[in-house]
């Protein structure tokens, strides 16, 4: 009998752990196979998608500086540098871990194949823009190159959001369904082992403890970065849909509040455009805790190095000496750089009591949160400067005539009336065939600096209607204020020429004043009428129409 019962005894043990083994490998074999091709592809997934983005970025960047006469070198590199990552090594290496999950992922090698396809579209059509020279058929076909990245790109999304994604929750079910059968197999093997021997079964138990810590901990690690990838996502979709950069910066503020949690201080610093001061562009404070002093970006060790600082105690050694000087409260703070257009220009940083400090987690998401701020910042400034350009006269620096409608046309919905100024420059061929173009481009400009010292307030628009002639509209003004502004138009003319070297020149000014029931075209040329007039009787001279 009990050779029988240790017979039955043996056979339970070994079949336990033949059971245990078996669950415990295939649980491991699954779950490795999905996190070492998961983790790899999302990552490569997400360079992809942001490779995408920068060149269709600069793609547009490229068409709105070449419409403007200006250089785009610098721009079709960054294009062709972002254009070759999408065919590159991070695809080639994405579509590898495709085809080695491709029994676990029937649908990924299909949407690989529409982007591949798709992008191949877009790619064709994008060199056919960078060949053509701006006009009507480049601007046609910039709109199809931006439908045939739209389509692009959605295949991106699906792969992400349908194909990889997923894998991620399938991840940590496999492990979770491991982990429970192990502990079910276990407590069975803990009981019937009991009646054998006490020091078997808390051998097991210790053993099977130390496995299930391990799977508990993976599982943890899983949904941690399973956590990240959300938060990341949901960031960066937020910031872009930012129009503007305070709203961008708003998104940041509500983010930082939401994920770091027990902080006394969190501010976000970003430098002026001349790099010379760093301003707080969000500051959350809580009880005594006050932002960072720093005013200039040589000054702050995280701006300067381009990379996380982590100080564990304000009263340390070597912290960070505007975190020491704030007070006689013992802090931690970190601080992780925010680089725009590839140029540290700023910092997030944060602080803690000192007994509080700053974990992996709390690192990783503040670098998540940067890393997306330096990303839409830079767009939004990259397309603020294009936009700027694209309104701008490239000689004078003066409003053109597309910018001139545009203001015209904001002025209709708050302003009653407006006084108009058309402006001519006397004897201006005559300068240019004595003296040279270059003459008369030094006068065009000197004149466009005298037009910006005598309208620098918002109600005012100057711009160059074209050749000599410039037009200036005042909202709200009347006839007595355009005369009053033409005068002082030629008053400082006359004193910027007094050190100018080029030949002295004078303007003929005609000014109109009239409300919105006359068309602004009309009204242009009853200004230019008066010019016409100030021109017959002898020029130099301000003529009311």
């Amino acid at each position: 009998m009990s050779l029988f019962l240790a017979s039955m005894l043996l056979v339970v043990v070994l079949g336990a752990g033949t059971a245990i083994v078996v669950i415990t490998s295939t649980a491991r074999h699954n779950t490795v196979e999905l996190a070492e091709g998961v983790a790899p592809a999302s990552l490569l997934l997400l360079n992809i998608d942001r490779d995408a983005y920068q060149a269709e970025l600069f793609l547009e960047r490229v068409v709105h500086l070449e419409s403007t006469g200006q250089d785009s070198i610098d721009a079709r590199i960054g294009y062709a540098e972002n254009a070759a990552q999408l065919v590159g090594e991070r695809w080639i290496g994405f579509r590898e871990i495709g085809r080695a999950l491709r029994d676990r992922l029937p649908a990924e090698a299909e949407h690989a194949d529409m982007f591949e396809q798709d992008r191949d579209i877009w790619l064709e059509t994008a060199a056919r823009v960078l060949d053509l020279p701006p006009g009507p058929e480049r601007d046609r076909l910039s709109e199809t190159a931006k439908e045939q990245f739209a389509t692009m790109r959605n295949h991106l999304d699906i792969l992400e959001e349908q194909v990889w994604e997923p894998q991620i929750g399938i991840l940590g079910s496999s492990t979770t369904r491991g982990i429970s059968l192990v502990m079910v197999t276990i407590v069975v093997t803990m009981i019937v082992v009991a009646v054998v021997t006490v020091a078997l079964t808390i051998t097991n138990i210790v053993a099977f403890r130390r496995q299930a810590q391990d799977y508990a901990r993976r599982e943890e690690d899983l949904l941690e970065n399973t956590r990240r990838q959300s938060f990341e996502t949901l960031l960066r979709r937020a910031l872009e849909m930012a129009q503007s950069e305070a709203a961008a910066l708003g998104i940041v503020a509500r983010a930082t509040d939401q994920s770091l949690e027990r902080v006394e201080m969190s501010e976000l610093l970003l430098s002026d455009s001349s790099r010379s001061r760093l301003r707080s562009a969000h500051r959350r404070v809580v009880g005594t805790a006050r932002g960072c002093g720093v005013t200039a970006p040589d000054e702050c060790r995280a701006v300067v190095t381009g990379t996380t600082q982590v100080f564990s105690d304000s009263s340390a050694l070597d912290a960070c000496p505007y975190l020491a000087d704030r007070d006689e409260v013992h802090r931690t703070a970190l601080c992780v750089p925010v680089s725009i257009n590839g140029r540290a220009s700023g910092t997030l940083h944060a602080t803690r009591a000192v007994t509080d400090p700053f974990d992996e987690r709390d690192q990783a998401t503040l670098t998540a949160i940067a890393n997306h701020t330096g990303i839409q910042l830079s767009v939004l400034r990259n397309q603020e400067i294009a936009t700027r350009q694209a309104g701008t006269d490239p000689l004078t620096g003066l409003a053109n005539r597309r910018s001139l409608d545009t203001a015209v046309h904001r002025m209709r919905e708050s302003a009653d009336c407006m006084a108009i100024l058309m402006i001519d420059l006397d004897h201006f061929k005559e300068l240019n065939d004595t003296h040279g173009h270059e003459t008369g481009d030094r006068a065009l400009r000197i004149f466009a600096d005298a037009t910006r010292d005598v309208t620098y307030d918002e109600r005012t628009v100057a711009a160059r209607w074209g050749g000599e002639e410039f037009v200036i509209v005042v909202a709200d003004g009347t006839l007595d204020d355009g005369i009053l502004l033409a005068e002082r138009l030629r008053e400082a003319l006359a004193v910027k020429l007094l050190d100018a070297t080029t030949p002295s020149f004078t303007v003929s000014i005609g000014v109109v004043s009239t409300d919105w029931s006359r068309p602004f075209d009309e009204a242009l040329e009853l200004a230019d009428q008066a010019l016409y007039e100030a021109k017959e009787a002898g020029r130099d001279r301000v003529v009311v129409g």
